[in-house]
This record gives C-alpha cells, sequence and structure tokens, in this order.
C-alpha cells in the first residue's frame, strides 16, 4: 500500500507473542517478518516511514546494510556481533513462554 493509499506514516510496532503462538503458527510469523521487511525497505522519507527509519538506525548502529532483498549484509564480526546480542536477549528471556 503506498503513503498516498495510507493516508499517514508507517508507524513501527513491536511484535511480542509467545512460544506457543511462535511455534504453532509459523506460517504467520513468516507473513508478518515479511510484512515488516517490505515496509522497511520502501523508499520513503525516514519521517514518513518509521519502520524504515528505525531499521536504518540500527542497521548503522550494528554496521549492516540492506541488500534491498529482504536481507542485511554484514561482515563476520558484525555477524558475531549480532549472534551474541541474540544469545543476551535469549539469556534474559529464558522459560518465558
Amino acid at each position: 500500500m503506498s503513503l498516498e493509499e495510507l493516508g499517514r506514516p508507517r508507524i513501527d510496532v513491536v511484535v511480542n507473542c509467545s512460544g506457543v503462538f511462535r511455534d504453532l503458527f509459523v506460517n504467520q510469523m513468516n507473513l508478518l517478518d515479511r510484512a515488516i521487511k517490505l515496509a522497511a525497505e520502501q523508499d520513503e522519507p525516514p519521517e514518513m516511514n518509521f519502520v524504515r527509519k528505525h531499521a536504518l538506525e540500527h542497521a548503522e548502529e550494528l554496521g549492516v546494510s540492506a541488500n534491498g532483498r529482504g536481507y542485511w549484509e554484514a561482515q563476520p564480526e558484525q555477524l558475531e556481533r549480532l549472534r551474541q546480542m541474540y544469545m543476551d536477549v535469549e539469556d534474559k528471556i529464558e522459560g518465558v513462554e
């Protein structure tokens, strides 16, 4: 949907689901992931697309770049940093379902 059709800026959201939902509704989680990636890849002004704005800010912090196909490109040391960040988050939510 174009910004003209939407009639307002794209907003950023936090998707928080239980492990049960994540595990049972894999297709729906994949659709949410795809929608977020598509929003982040739109060539729109950051002040009108907060998903893109925040994705680019995080990418800059991590030193990665978007390749335009829904993926982020990173050097091996950057991937290690991302992996460590993921593990830190996993440690914090261990046992939460």
